[in-house]
This record gives C-alpha cells, structure tokens and sequence, in this order.
C-alpha cells in the first residue's frame, strides 16, 4: 500500500494553489447525495480529536485526491453538491450549531429556540463512528485488532429503502426522475489496451509475461498480458495477472479495472478479489474495500460460514453510489475478520486473513497493530515482495519512515523491478528529508516504465517527482515533467537511459 505522510503542504507551484487550499474540497468528492444527505456524509468521517490520536496524517489519500481534482472534467466521479457550510461548523469547537443557525436561517426554521440539544444529541448518537479506548486481544499469534463497539441499530436497509423510494419516484415521474434507475457510469469498469502494443503479434504472450514478471520487467509483462487479452478477452488468469502487475507496478486505476473483468468472468477468484481491496484502499475506495474483503470471505470455502446470511452482495449501483464507510459495515467485516484468524492455530495462519486484517487496520487508521497482521503474514510467506512493501506502507503510515525503508529494500531484494516499492521507498525518503535521494528513486522508477511505453508509466509517480523537485527548488525541471522527458532528469542524477 502506498505511504501517506508527507510533510510540506504550504508551497503550491507559481501561479497555482498551495496543497493545503485544495484540501477545502476533500469533503466534497465524493459522488452521492446532495444538501439533504451532509448529515449522512458526517456520519462516516471520525473525529479529528480521535483521528489524531490514532495515528499518522493519511497524506497519500489526501494527495490523491488533488490529483484527481486537477484531471480533465469527466476523467473522476461526479462530486456530491456541498451543504451550507455543514463540513466547516461540524468540527468547529465554538458552539457551531448555533453559529450554523444564526448563518444559515433558510435550513432550519427559526423558531427552534435552541441547537444545542440537537447538536448534542448528534455526537452522543451511538451511531457516530469513534475509537474507543479499550482493546482486546483477538488470537494467540501474538497480534491484536482493535474492535469497534456500537450499540446503534444496524442500517444495512438504508441504501436498499433509498433505491426503492427512487424507484418509486422514477416510475411516477419518469420525465424528471427517470434518470435515477439508471446504473451510473463508473470508468474503473472499462479498461483501455495500449494501441500501440509492440507484442500484438506475438506468438504466446500470456506465457511470455508470466517470464517477464518473473524477471521484474513490469511494463513489458503488462503488454504482453494485454496482447493475450486481445487474442482472447475472456482469459480469465491473463486478466488477474494483469491486475496484479499493474498494482505492482503503481497502476491501481487500470488494476482495479482488470481485476473487475476479471471476476465478471469468475467471481469466486480469491486472488482478484483480495488484490481488488488492496487497490480499492490505495485509492481510497473505503466502503469498496470492505465489500471486496466480505466478498472475499463468502467465497472461501474455509470461511463462508461467518458471513451473515443476511448480508448480501451489493449490487454494482450501490458500490458505485459513495466511497464511505459506515461504522456498522466496517464493524461487522472486522469482527468476521477476527473470527477468521481465531479458527487458524498460531503456528498456521492463514497470510490471507492475516492481510485482510491488516488493510481493515489501515482503512481504520490504526497503524500500531496493523504491522502485526503483516509480519504474522510474513511469517508463513517471509519471500512475498508484495507481503513486505505492505508491511513498509504501514509502518511508515504510522510515521515511522527510517523502519519502513529497510522493508522496502527487503521487497525490492526479492523483487528488483517492484516499482510500487522503490516509489514507497521515494515517499519514505521525502518524509526524511532526503529529497535527492527520493527523485533519484523516482526517476529511477519511471525509467523502468519508460522504456517500454509510456502508457503504463504512473501519474502518481510524474506527481510525487514534481513536488520533490520543487522542495529541491528545481524548477527548471518542470517543464520535462510536463513533457514527460527524462533525458536531462537521468542525466542529473546520472542514471542510465
């Protein structure tokens, strides 16, 4: 998973806004309900009093999502229309339910002599997602997951009651409603080939990538799998090979895409769905991730019995409505989880459950226990490159970088072309202070990419270069970031093209 941490957010680029002003629209991204559902947005962010004491600022999130926020219109989900104001006076201190009511005197009447019993009422809910601070130790290994508790009626029905009160409006308005049966277009659904593949002729590319893979040439082992692909669109292992070395190589978009067709094809795929969540966490699709780690367990056949006959898959509608989690869903995957691990004895985990557990801790924020689930992982499979980067992304997503560098170099002694590990070991060296060191890493990595095409080089690897070149005071390198040229870049840091 990809480090979150960086720490200079006050410099935005000549003429541009500094990070921290785009960070205004973070409550606003994501696509869903209009003024009337801010409340039901609130109720799935935690505190900031409770964030802070959790862990680590989450700043690969928040990076990603100026990222998106600079892409051509069209390019991202839609996003949800802003309340009045809601997000600024949830988690002003000052008595904001009454400054809210004397600002906004069209939301609530004005007759309502006091907000501060409504507003009270509100944080006291039961339902509000928050940390508690008791924990519980869960299984023998060693490691232990905090375990949220909540007394709140469940809201499982919400989204299905939702979808029936529009289907109702649709079918008595189909004029003005009828858009609202309609499936919303989500773009991770479709996945773009290379138009110019130079093994589209090749002979057995699926076999041939498998090698590439093997040999830690990432960009061309995603072109030859892509060739297969077009030889036969429903091969289902060259569409999960596909998946997983696009995540590898810093790619989730295009990962969460193959891994989409891939289970289309087979849904029980274990792989593609695990691999499915870890995308969705690296891209901030939180309630997706769960629902990829529930998915995960009704169709293991060691572990279909803990799922609840009542939860049901979710339609692809739903998956695509919001990003949020719910304190009731992540609970209820969490505790499945846990129950998971306590059917495997010490000396045998199951490295699956161990990582499910471990991105359930990440989507959480808790970065103290998380790197247990991994290194208990580590335990049954210590050659696993990609069980090591994970372990690294969580330690240094709890702030602690100089631990985290030593197990990227460990993921990258066993897998020398991981490119999603040397840009984690770029973030870790950014958090450290060692700027040089980090766009050394960088250019590196896209050196990788380049020399195979440069549809399969990262966006977020071009991004990270940049804001390290201007903490360099580099600037006179951005135009070749804007050109993606690395001639005079590999040149100053003396690499080979």
């Amino acid at each position: 998973m990809t480090e979150m941490a960086f720490r200079e957010l006050t410099e935005g680029d000549c003429g541009g806004r500094n990070p921290m002003l785009k960070v205004a629209s973070h409550f606003t991204r994501d696509q869903g309900f209009r003024q009337d559902m801010v409340q039901e947005f609130l109720e799935g962010i935690p505190p900031p009093s409770h964030v802070g004491t959790r862990g680590a600022f989450n700043m690969d999130s928040l990076l990603r999502e100026m990222r998106d926020l600079e892409k051509p219109e069209g390019a991202t989900r839609l996003p949800i229309q802003p309340g009045p104001n809601v997000a600024h006076y949830a988690f002003d201190e000052n008595n904001w339910a009454e400054d809210f009511l004397r600002k906004e005197t069209h939301v609530i009447p004005g007759d309502i002599p006091s907000a501060s019993g409504w507003s009270q009422e509100f944080l006291d809910s039961p339902g509000y997602i928050g940390v508690i601070d008791d924990y519980s130790p869960e299984w023998d290994s060693g490691a232990s997951a905090e375990v949220f508790r909540s007394e709140a009626p469940s809201h499982d029905d919400f989204w299905s009651q939702l979808q029936q009160d529009w289907d109702k409006a649709a079918d008595e308005n189909p004029s003005s409603f009828g858009w609202l049966k309609e499936t919303p277009h989500d773009p991770l659904n479709e996945y773009a080939f290379e138009s110019e593949n130079p093994y589209q002729d090749h002979s057995d590319p699926f076999n041939a990538g498998l090698q590439k893979k093997l040999d830690g040439d990432l960009p061309s082992a995603i072109l030859l799998f892509e060739a297969a692909l077009q030889k036969d669109a429903d091969h289902i292992k060259a569409w999960e090979m596909l998946g997983l070395t696009l995540a590898e190589n810093e790619q989730d978009p295009g990962a969460i895409s193959a891994y989409k067709r891939c289970l289309s094809l087979d849904p029980s795929n274990l792989i593609a769905i695990m691999g499915l969540a870890v995308s969705y966490t690296n891209e901030s699709y939180q309630l997706q991730a769960c629902q990829a780690l529930e998915d995960w367990l009704r169709n293991n056949p060691k572990y279909a019995h803990l799922v609840s006959s009542s939860s049901v898959p979710v339609n692809e509608r739903e998956r695509t409505f919001t990003s949020l989690v719910s304190g009731d869903t992540f609970n209820r995957v969490q505790d499945m989880y846990l129950k998971a691990a306590r059917l495997q004895p010490s000396h045998d985990l199951d490295p699956d459950v161990q990582t499910g557990l471990g991105v359930l801790l990440n989507l959480s924020g808790d970065f103290d226990k998380a790197p247990d689930c991994f290194r208990s992982a580590l335990q049954m499979k210590p050659n696993d490159s990609l069980l090591w980067n994970r372990l690294g992304a969580t330690l240094a997503n709890g702030g602690r970088s100089e631990e985290a560098i030593e197990s990227y170099y460990k993921a990258l002694e066993l897998s020398p072309g991981f490119i999603r590990a040397r840009y984690n070991l770029a973030v870790s060296c950014i958090n450290l202070g060692a700027h040089r060191e980090a766009a050394e890493h960088l250019v590196s990595a896209l050196l990788l990419q380049v020399r195979r095409s440069k549809r399969v080089m990262s966006d977020n690897i071009w991004s990270t270069l940049r804001m390290v070149l201007n903490l360099m005071n580099r600037r006179e390198f951005i135009a070749d970031i804007d050109a993606k040229d690395l001639s005079r870049l590999a040149a100053e840091f003396g690499l080979a093209e």
